[in-house]
């Protein structure tokens, strides 16, 4: 996992990076989920039953216990993710200011190299508080240290499993956090990437930072690395101490794990209940892990462990900051960087991806050239017939609905894969909520607009509508101001719901508007009390300033081109026959705009309800 020949020894000489004492301390945490999805169902079931412990810097602790013991849960509450749901007493002592969560699933960027990677989070993370030239070189001394510099040019996405692993720790050790949370993080690697693993979290821990993480079940090489392991089982603490005290632990209780046999194994079996219920008795002996009497701060072998307890895995220089001015402490919600230099960062992170994006950008530009065309062929030249009005008026609907579905399914379905990144930066206090909407509104709009002209440019000179320039940038804006619309939509479904949901109801959350779009039924036809939704349907209103654009504003008598009579020569007449002789496109743009603006603000705290409060 990390590639200099350097001894392990050199690290027991490293200095510490912390003056300041770091622990993690909790008490009595209890916490409970509902039991069953029931509406009416206000059964909850307890996960964690008061359980303490106290965790040390400088030490690497391990949460082990069986599939459903409380492990991710007890982690997600000592790192602050989650908010609700517990009670207890959580204290994070000299580190609160500078903490970090590396959740379980990989949340990079693909399409950014690592480098970029590195830079963007320098970028954010350290703010002012360095100029150009340290950020470099902190970056360069992080990718050495983590054997990442042969890879700096390689995009995330393939990077190997234990690869993205060193990255991920790579971008929260740019600040120099001293408190370090993993979720499982060998999940997936082989066992000799997972031995590699622990070996850089060992790493971490001796240059004074406070590493705690989940581990499932560790091999006996591994078990041997760690500092301190605290066991659950059922939600109970039933050993909190030092790996080498664990046999005695578990003979006072008659318990003798059998020779060659991998303590750790053999501790989860106990755990899953095969040699007897002895959860309780253990739980109460290490007082649900109030007692440290197990506890053993044992630096002096800590600092000796050799190279043969891990295997031939090679390791590194000392992972710490370099000799940088010491970074302004800040509290959860209190980012580095400026709000403008956030956005900046950001909007060039978000461009970059969507130009490599070939799929989610170029497919979207070329797919709205070719139905364009294609629209373009089968009604070429209709605009200007009166004896084609309606065939008219059915390609205007036709490019509505195509610039609201389209734009509608690309946010929908590429929004959601962003979320477990945007929440793991914005936790790790990289950027606001508000400052990555705003550089994602503003990196997404050239091209979504790029779309909407180019379609409509290709159908109006190709359907034949009006020469008329203003015409024409009338067409257009309503096109776009329709795509920007149906985009915020898309936006709106896809930070309130998972990919799958998102893909069947984004398209039926415009369905209802199109029954009320009056293209298929007019309002003076529509029962009374349904006339109303006529008039607040964003659909009609699109609708309403395409045909203005067209046929609105004292346009001249049709020609009859197709027939031998045509009925809607005169456009003011096609107008009132679609009951919208009295609409202005002004007032159509108005509410478009107003609507658009509205759906973002509400996006916007959903947003923060999904990043922050559903925690």
């Amino acid at each position: 996992m990390v590639g200099n020949n350097l001894p392990l020894e050199i690290l027991k000489d490293s200095p510490r990076q912390f003056n300041e004492p770091v622990q993690v301390s909790f008490k009595d945490v209890t916490c409970s989920v509902k039991a069953s999805y029931t509406f009416f169902s206000r059964e909850r079931k307890e996960i964690l039953h008061g359980v303490s412990g106290h965790f040390r810097g400088g030490e690497l602790t391990a949460i082990m216990g069986p599939s459903g013991a409380g492990k991710s849960t007890l982690l997600n509450i000592l790192a602050g993710f989650k908010k609700k749901g517990y009670m207890g007493d959580v204290c994070v002592e000299g580190g609160s200011d500078r903490k970090c969560y590396i959740m379980q699933e990989e949340s990079l960027h693909p399409l950014l190299t690592v480098r970029e990677a590195m830079n963007i989070a320098a970028s954010l993370k350290l703010g002012s508080s360095v100029n150009t030239k340290q950020r470099v070189h902190r970056v360069n001394e992080i990718l050495d240290s983590l054997g990442l510099s042969a890879h700096a040019m390689t995009l995330s996405g393939h990077l190997s499993g234990g690869q993205k692993k060193r990255l991920g720790i790579a971008l929260e050790l740019i600040d120099n956090p001293k408190v370090m949370f993993f979720d499982e993080p060998t999940s997936g690697l082989d066992s000799s990437t997972t031995k590699q693993c622990v070996k850089l979290l060992k790493d971490l821990s001796r240059e004074g930072r406070a590493v705690i993480c989940t581990l499932h079940q560790p091999s006996a090489t591994i078990f041997k690395v760690i500092d301190q392991v605290y066991c659950l089982a059922s939600g109970w603490c039933i050993y909190n101490g030092a790996p080498s005290g664990l046999n005695t632990f578990l003979g006072e209780h008659g318990l003798c794990c059998p020779q060659y046999h991998n303590p750790a194994d053999f501790l989860l079996e106990i755990c899953c209940g095969e040699y007897g219920d002895h959860i309780p008795a253990m739980s109460e002996a290490c007082n649900n892990g109030k007692s440290e009497d197990w506890v053993k701060i044992i630096a002096s072998s800590s600092e000796n462990i050799n190279s043969s307890q891990m295997g031939n895995v090679q390791v590194t220089t000392p992972v710490h900051a370099p000799d940088l001015p010491p970074l302004e402490c800040f509290h959860k919600q209190t980012y580095p960087a400026s709000f403008v230099k956030q956005v900046m960062v950001l909007v060039q992170r978000i461009g970059i991806q969507l130009i490599r994006d070939h799929f989610l950008m170029h497919s979207r530009l070329m797919i709205h050239a070719v139905i364009g065309v294609l629209i373009g062929i089968f009604f070429f030249d209709i605009g200007c017939d009166a004896g084609m009005v309606f065939s008219n008026y059915n390609v205007l609907f036709f490019s509505v609905l195509f610039l609201a579905f389209s734009a509608l399914q690309s946010m929908a379905i590429a929004f959601p894969l962003e979320m477990p990144i945007i929440r793991k930066e914005h936790f790790n206090c990289w950027y606001s909520i508000k400052a990555y909407y705003l550089a994602n509104t503003i990196a997404d709009l050239p091209i979504q607009v790029s779309c909407a002209v180019i379609y409509c440019t290709i159908v109006y000179w190709m359907s034949g509508q009006p020469p008329e320039w203003t015409r024409f940038f009338m067409f257009t804006f309503m096109g776009i101001i329709t795509s920007l619309l149906a985009q915020s939509i898309g936006y709106l479904v896809g930070a309130s719901m998972k990919v799958m949901n998102g893909v069947m109801l984004g398209p039926l959350s415009i369905t209802p508007w199109v029954l009320f779009s009056g293209f298929f039924l007019q309002a003076r036809d529509s029962p009374d009390w349904a006339r109303w939704l006529y008039t607040i349907s964003w659909l009609r209103r699109c609708i309403e300033g395409l045909v203005a654009s067209v046929y609105g504003y004292k346009r001249q008598r049709l020609p009859c081109i197709s027939e031998d009579y045509c009925h809607f020569v005169s456009p003011l007449k096609f107008l009132k026959e679609l009951d919208m002789a009295d609409q202005s496109f002004g007032f159509n743009v108005a509410f478009v705009l107003i609507f658009y603006i509205f759906l973002k603000v509400c996006t916007y705290y959903i947003l923060i309800y999904q990043l922050r409060l559903k925690r």
